[in-house]
């Protein structure tokens, strides 16, 4: 495959094109900004507070209340400009970084006319919360300058609370199974199905940044009981921006080893692209982003040591558009698509290049937010996604006994001959679907401080669909030893139960799996005064699930309170103290719930071979694997078979 840049240019206007003629299909989780108001003599009613971003469709505008409180809800992450207003005083201005997930304040005193205050500028870096949800926000300027992996994996692991200490380095948070996190892109989760952890439904250079939570998080969030991450990619704006990026790399580059039999001299490509911009300025934004990846590697087999290529063929593809009729209501579609290639796949450790093939995982992530600001008070999102994943061609291309049976040798469980699963049968499916409804609501008191209530409605229906048969022919032939003669190899078959003929037969096809969590949700953040604060929040989630059989597996629910204070002594913000307890409840796990079912699962019989030695004598005449298959199925047929 030789792509070059003018592909991706190609396939972003392609997508523009598709995006702007037809009905929109997330934007992403929010930031809130609030604070209060004051001045020499206590709180400032009817301070007319305005945000400005290049992040923002317009301005925003709010009044403080009868207690100086304001809060704007639904914000674009981004960096804000915030101006105070009141005749009789000095007009203030403050710049400040709203991040995802988090709540920013800005409290000003504001002084009578005649004195100027400056512009106090915060840190674009990143964010720690100032909450009791203990959370930190990483942008991609910061990460390009560290040396980490510029993907969701890479930014997660700084913050605290998190390590790879699950199976095979998998990201764990906050002492949890690797496997009971929650990954979110544009408010979309791509927690895989089965193992917990994100899929790369994301370009390095459209990434904004990263938001990691692991305690103390709002009762919005459930279906976890480890971290919450939510990834937020580029928008378009006022003005057009982009870029452009390559990187090279080539397998001969790299020194040898002892074990090195031979390396690919050949030059690796992949090219990032992103455009963003406006149709209408203030209320239709675009944003598109490719990247393409062409790299191959040489790899080997075990013991026989035969170099075969292995590598990725990837082409992914975003696009986003942004519509505000208003500053107040905004519209955001977003659609994601993979295209992948996985050369030279293999499981377990193999011996042939018999055992590899092609496979092809495309993915697909579609999206669609409103936010809306109906009062100074009153607020609401809606978010509808749909998320797919597959994999086809993963396994043999046979289906007969003698191409589609795999061997696997028993003293070292080392496989050849074939594939492992069946590539020509029906490919896998993990999917999911999301449907969130949330309202805001803002209250200012006198005597109770301030309130910001968040309720809503979730929904998340988690799907996969396989037929898992376990080779071409259902069938594995676990042999009494293999004899290797260079890169040659034979099968021993011997009889009295040292070689076994092993079936896995589908015997009922996979309906797909429907777990279903309906969950409801109330979260009160409540601003006390200067120096107390408190998260007061409950989660109500109800599973239903039904496994690949059809059968009813998981019907119950559960309340999950969440709890949080935060205290600063001086009120001033210099120290805080914060502490939270709340109880979280995971998804379904999949693996767990449909572990028993008939549905796509293969059943295990196995036959002692009973028939004529074969390849019993390493030093006399050999016959090839094709020969001792067919002399072992004559055997078999001549028993019975399967019957």
């Amino acid at each position: 495959m030789n792509r070059r840049p003018l592909l991706l240019a190609l396939g972003c206007a392609l997508l523009a094109t598709a995006l702007l003629t037809s009905t929109l299909l997330a934007q992403l989780p929010t930031g809130t900004l609030s604070g209060r108001v004051n001045s020499a003599d206590g709180a400032l009613p009817g301070v007319t507070v305005t945000v400005d971003s290049i992040a923002l469709q317009g301005t925003r505008t709010a009044m403080t209340t009868a207690n100086g409180d304001y809060i704007f809800k639904l914000l674009p992450p981004g960096e804000y400009e915030v101006s105070f207003e009141l005749d009789g005083f000095e007009t203030s201005r403050q710049a400040v970084k709203v991040s995802a997930q988090q709540q920013a304040e800005v409290s000003p005193t504001l002084a009578v006319s005649g004195v100027t205050e400056a512009i106090v500028v915060t840190s674009t870096h990143e964010t720690i919360s100032g909450t009791s949800q203990s959370s930190s926000t990483y942008e991609t300027t910061f990460i390009e300058e560290l040396p980490v992996n510029r993907d969701i994996r890479g930014t997660v692991t700084l913050a605290a609370g998190v390590s790879t200490t699950g199976p095979n380095g998998n990201i764990s948070m906050s002492g949890g199974q690797s496997y009971e996190n929650l990954f979110l892109v544009n408010g979309v989760v791509i927690t895989e199905n089965l193992r917990g952890q994100p899929f790369d439904l994301f370009i390095e250079d459209a990434i904004d940044e990263t938001t990691t939570s692991v305690s103390g998080i709002s009762a919005q969030y459930g279906r976890f009981a480890g971290g919450v991450v939510n990834t937020i990619t580029k928008s378009g704006g006022n003005s057009v921006h982009g870029s452009l990026r390559t990187n090279l790399t080539n397998d001969d580059w790299s020194a040898s080893t002892p074990l090195t039999v031979a390396k690919t001299d050949e030059i690796n490509e992949s090219y990032e692209a992103t455009l963003g911009g406006f149709v209408l300025k203030d209320h239709l934004w675009y944003f598109l982003a490719g990247r393409d990846l062409d790299q191959t590697t040489t790899s080997q087999t075990l013991i026989t040591a035969v170099p075969y290529p292995r590598g990725t063929q990837e082409t992914r593809i975003e696009g986003k558009l942004t519509l505000s009729p208003t500053p107040s209501h905004r519209l955001t579609g977003t659609y994601f698509d993979i295209d992948e290639k996985d050369l030279g796949n293999s499981f377990g450790s193999i011996l042939d290049t018999l055992s590899i093939n092609d496979r092809e995982l495309p993915q697909e992530l579609k999206a669609l937010n409103y936010t809306g600001v109906l009062s100074q008070n009153f607020f609401v999102e809606a978010q509808y996604s749909e998320r797919a994943f597959a994999f086809v061609n993963s396994g043999s291309k046979f289906t007969d006994r003698i191409g589609g049976t795999l061997f696997v040798d028993r003293p070292t469980g080392r496989r050849w001959h074939s594939p492992t699963f069946c590539g020509v049968c029906r490919p896998e499916e993990r999917d999911n679907e999301n449907l969130l409804l949330k309202g805001s609501w803002f209250l200012s008191t006198s005597n109770l401080g301030a309130h910001d209530f968040v309720f809503g409605y979730d929904t998340f229906t988690d799907i996969r669909a396989a037929d898992n048969h376990q080779s071409g022919s259902d069938f594995r032939i676990l042999l009494s030893n293999t004899i290797i003669r260079g890169t040659d190899l034979y099968p021993v078959i011997l009889p009295g139960g040292d070689t076994r003929i092993q079936w896995n037969p589908i015997l009922v096809s996979s309906l797909g799996t429907d777990f279903k969590t309906n969950s409801f949700f109330a979260n009160d953040r409540w601003r006390l005064n200067d120096k107390w604060s408190f998260n007061l929040g409950v989660r109500y989630d109800e599973n239903d699930g039904v496994d690949s059989a059809g059968q009813a597996v998981a019907k119950d629910s559960k309340v999950s309170p969440r709890l949080g204070l935060s205290f600063d002594p001086k009120g001033d913000g210099d120290w805080s103290f914060h502490a939270s307890l709340g109880r979280y409840v995971t998804a379904i796990a999949n693996t767990q719930a449909n572990a028993t079912s008939q549905g796509g699962n293969p059943a295990n019989i196995t036959w002692n071979y009973n028939g004529p030695a074969i390849n019993q004598n390493a030093s006399g005449a050999l016959v090839s694997a094709d020969v001792a298959l067919q002399r072992l199925w004559d055997w078999f047929d001549s028993v019975g078979n399967t019957n």
